[in-house]
């Protein structure tokens, strides 16, 4: 895997704790605040394949743990299985930046949370169903509205970029290439000078920018 993309899936999960952590909690009750990040590993998945979406769930649900403190792995788990799973999903399906997303993040959530319940109660920690699921509702009505918003945001930021990248690009390659036709320019107006009596051409001039002459006059 290449460099940038890990480094987009860094920026992006950053964000998501960052908006978990210090936004969400100012606008929902403790114990309701929704898990951003499991949203970014769903709209990472469906634009990679499994083993890219296992990495990144695995690389957000670790970055969430060391940021909790606590039950290292339970995240890193869960979301690395999530984002295998929603990445070989996507292969199988129809695209669609609203509906789609908003579906896979709702199903998740309904997936996700038993299966940590599990895991939990395996290793010894023995919580009631009743109030570990209670904030569920809560959490699926925000995946089904707040992924496909924020993948919508994703998308305008990423096609922004890409314009600036390629006029940039457009723009080196242009004076590259005014460059290199300068210089081809002079090195063929030294072998055709624009006035060479007694020679086949009796005047060629060339244009600066290409290597062929425009006009020419013939001296017999």
């Amino acid at each position: 895997m290449d460099r940038l993309r890990i480094g987009t899936w860094l920026v992006l999960y950053l964000l998501a704790l960052l908006i978990q952590v210090a936004l969400l909690p100012q606008i929902f009750p403790g114990g309701y605040v929704p898990n951003v990040v499991l949203s970014v590993t769903v709209l990472i998945a469906l634009h990679e394949t499994p083993k890219r979406g296992m990495w990144a769930g695995l690389l957000g649900g670790l970055m969430q743990d060391l940021w909790a403190g606590r039950l290292i792995g339970l995240n890193a788990l869960t979301f690395a299985l999530l984002g295998y799973a929603v990445a070989t999903v996507q292969q199988k399906i129809v695209r669609d930046p609203i509906f789609v997303p908003g579906l896979i993040a709702a199903l998740s959530q309904v997936v996700v949370l038993p299966f940590q319940w599990l895991l939990l109660y395996v290793f010894g920690y023995h919580f009631s169903w009743f109030v570990f699921s209670r904030p569920l509702p809560v959490w699926i009505l925000f995946s089904m509205l707040f992924t496909p918003a924020l993948g919508g945001l994703l998308g305008l930021v990423r096609g922004a970029v890409a314009v600036h990248v390629i006029g940039h690009f457009r723009h080196n390659l242009g004076t590259y290439t005014e460059r290199v036709a300068g210089k081809e320019g002079k090195r063929m107006r030294g072998i055709f000078p624009s006035h060479q009596k007694g020679s086949a051409f009796g005047l060629c001039e060339l244009d600066s920018r290409a290597n062929f002459p425009i006009s020419q006059s013939f001296v017999f």
